[in-house]
């Protein structure tokens, strides 16, 4: 194979964690339009973006921008990845708002960029419960993207290669990749010597500076294109890796993908109570309205229902979820799980 390196430029956003949200969009439109600006510097580079809630976000508040990224998309500049609201907690949700993460992310995808998103990517979230190849194959995703548990610290002897099938107990199978040594930083040699140049795999090579860093800054970018100049590497989008290497051996996995900071699942009981009131009280109310549109005739609230979940599918994010965000982050929470019940 002529590439064996595959540049990822990403940004890993927390839209909540040592801040409110209204910081968290912030960061957002700041990072995104800091790759804009970098494509129109660089020819060639690509970008790499997760979490429908924050094109959203863009559209409602940065309609322009938003054009301007669905232009690159169009182009194949910008890759968008994820295919859920956000990055959530992977093992807390119940299957159905895992669904609803993915139906309504893949619809708001489809309508306002004409794509359907084929690779998942969790980077960050803390775990990764064994039935989630079956959700995303069913959701039109056949790739993952995750980078928990840390195969340094947390697993330090994982029994299977970072590129590697999962598949779930109905036999649904999906193409992962584990990324090595986290999701930012630069892509200097050191780095490379230390955890990729020693694989006898492809790899992709995830760089740039997530939250309030901005993306790859110009000092990234101007290494990746030394080794680009070099041969062997080369800008490119999730989806690319895993179609060419589609070929390559891959060891089969078929079980949980555990365990970072285990300690939160015991952290911060009332968000997750809420969460899980939440999601009941929304299944149950979807129920009662296809039925009584069913039996009567009547309406249905779809719009109102699809807006509650939002909310809730938002406070799935890993760092809501789990318990370690700030306290004010939890006010916001408790009222927006509280709009979700009501509107149930």
């Amino acid at each position: 194979m002529k590439n064996n390196y595959y540049l990822i430029a990403n940004a890993h956003l927390d839209p909540v964690w040592q801040w409110c949200f209204p910081e968290g969009l912030s960061l957002v439109k700041s990072t995104f339009r800091s790759a804009l600006d970098r494509m129109n510097e660089y020819d060639g580079y690509i970008f790499t973006s997760a979490c429908a809630s924050y094109y959203k976000w863009i559209k409602l508040n940065e309609p322009e921008m938003f054009e301007e990224i669905r232009h690159r998309v169009e182009e194949g500049r910008w890759a968008v990845v994820g295919g859920m609201w956000v990055q959530p907690d992977c093992n807390i949700p119940s299957g159905e708002a895992f669904c609803r993460h993915m139906l309504y992310s893949q619809k708001f995808f489809k309508e306002h960029l004409g794509i359907t998103v084929r690779t998942g990517y969790n980077v960050d979230s803390f775990g990764h419960n064994g039935m989630l190849p079956q959700l995303l194959k069913k959701s039109g995703i056949d790739n993952y993207i995750y980078q928990r548990p840390d195969n340094r610290n947390e697993k330090p002897n994982l029994p299977f290669d970072n590129l590697h099938l999962w598949q779930s107990p109905d036999g649904s199978t999906i193409r992962c990749f584990h990324i090595p040594d986290g999701y930012g930083g630069n892509a200097d040699d050191e780095r490379l010597k230390d955890h990729y140049y020693n694989k006898n795999q492809p790899m992709m090579v995830f760089f740039g500076v997530g939250n309030h860093g901005g993306g790859p800054s110009k000092r990234h970018i101007e290494t990746a294109e030394k080794l680009i100049a070099q041969g062997n590497f080369k800008y490119a989008t999730p989806d690319e890796y895993f179609e060419e290497t589609k070929d390559v051996p891959k060891p089969l996995v078929t079980e949980d993908l555990q365990h970072h900071a285990s300690g939160c699942y015991s952290a911060n009981s009332r968000v997750k109570e809420l969460n899980r009131r939440a999601e009941t009280a929304l299944v149950t109310a979807e129920k009662m309205d296809v039925l009584a549109n069913a039996i009567t005739g009547s309406v249905t609230h779809q719009a109102e229902i699809e807006k509650a979940w939002e909310r809730v599918m938002f406070n799935q994010f890993h760092d809501i979820l789990a318990g370690c965000s700030i306290k004010e982050a939890y006010t916001d929470a408790e009222n927006a799980f509280g709009y979700a019940r009501e509107t149930a």
